[in-house]
């Protein structure tokens, strides 16, 4: 099976990992003949993993998106290829990337499979969803259900992010850290953890909050740093792409997220280390988080559910430790790498069936 995974990466974020994480592990099962992804100039981090393909059966496509020109050439260039490869089906992962499937359905007739990370569409582009794919992966039954409600008619199948496995070093000292990593941005709520973190310090002053990650708003990132200045237990790091690094000393991983979450990578990776979380009781985090069993769940954008939650965890090494491990079960049983790639091969090979 030859496979084109389409993406347009204007951000490094969950939606990126994904499907570079299902290239890697395909390739090593040796499901796939051969496998190419789309090349990435502007991203430096994903541009940097995607080199690091070393393995024979990966090509690199260079997509361009920088304007209609380069849109049009590259739309040109991936018909030739497409043809030249006997490529059997493009995954696309991003809306732009959708443009690119609408032009070589058009004329190379092509399969298309869509991975859906999204459950707050302008109407344009869920025109586009809607209409383009012959399937679509939704990464939660909130995306799924989102998709439903808004008229789609295209087969929707859920099937969860799959993360592949790693362990950490854990650093043991007194101090409980609180981990939020993932995006500088209005929507995910980092200023009501920062306003958490002021009320806690007065009671808990062996508590410290981590919040590590990157924003395309310099300005937006600077005033978030800016309200927490005063705050001695709130640190801010720069986004890291060693995962080793980034949970070998949390204690503790939060999504504050104050719209609708997807899913929450974040919260599956903490899993994989045996370390709780706590996430907003709407959306994607409620799919992994099994309120007082691997994690808690707290009212979406209440300050006080959030510092309650908090509490019971940061009191509690004992607690802690019990969620850690049933947060590990959870990523076992939903969300692990092999069990999730081989659906979506099945997937694969259902929808080529029927363009043959």
């Amino acid at each position: 099976m030859n496979i084109l995974f389409l993406d347009h990466f204007n951000f490094h974020g969950g939606a990126q990992e994904y499907i570079l994480d299902i290239a890697d592990e395909m390739l090593r099962e040796g499901s796939l003949n051969r496998c190419w992804v789309s090349e990435c100039h502007t991203i430096s981090t994903l541009a940097k993993r995607i080199s690091q393909h070393k393995t024979p059966g990966v090509g690199i496509f260079q997509a361009g998106m920088a304007n209609v020109f380069d849109i049009g050439i590259t739309a040109y260039k991936l018909r030739k290829f497409i043809i030249k490869e006997d490529i059997e089906l493009i995954h696309c992962n991003s809306v732009p990337s959708l443009f690119f499937a609408f032009f070589l359905k058009l004329t190379t007739n092509i399969t298309v499979i869509y991975t859906a990370h999204d459950c707050n569409l302008p109407q344009f582009k869920l025109l586009l969803v809607r209409t383009i794919p012959d399937a679509i992966i939704g990464v939660s039954q909130t995306v799924c259900n989102y998709l439903k409600d808004n008229g789609t008619k295209i087969d929707v199948r859920l099937i969860y992010n799959g993360l592949p496995d790693f362990s950490v070093d854990k650093k043991h000292d007194d101090i409980c850290r609180v981990l939020l990593p993932g995006r500088l941005a209005p929507i995910k709520g980092i200023e009501l953890l920062i306003a958490a973190a002021e009320k806690i310090g007065a009671k808990f002053r062996d508590v410290k909050f981590i919040i590590v990650g990157h924003g395309e708003n310099s300005n937006y990132v600077k005033l978030l740093k800016d309200s927490a200045k005063h705050l001695s237990n709130v640190e801010f790091y720069p986004f890291s792409t060693s995962k080793q690094e980034l949970y070998s000393s949390a204690d503790i991983v939060v999504n504050t997220s104050t719209y609708v979450e997807p899913l929450g990578r974040t919260l599956i990776e903490a899993g994989i280390v045996s370390i709780p979380v706590i996430g907003p009781d709407i959306g994607g985090p409620t799919e992994i988080i099994e309120n007082e069993i691997n994690g808690l769940l707290f009212k979406s954008g209440s300050l006080d559910s959030l510092i309650e939650a908090l509490q019971k965890l940061c009191s509690s090494e004992q607690i802690r430790g019990k969620m850690g491990l049933a947060g590990r079960l959870v990523y076992e049983d939903k969300f692990m790498v092999s069990n999730v790639t081989q659906k979506i091969l099945e997937l694969y090979k259902e929808f080529i069936q029927k363009k043959s």
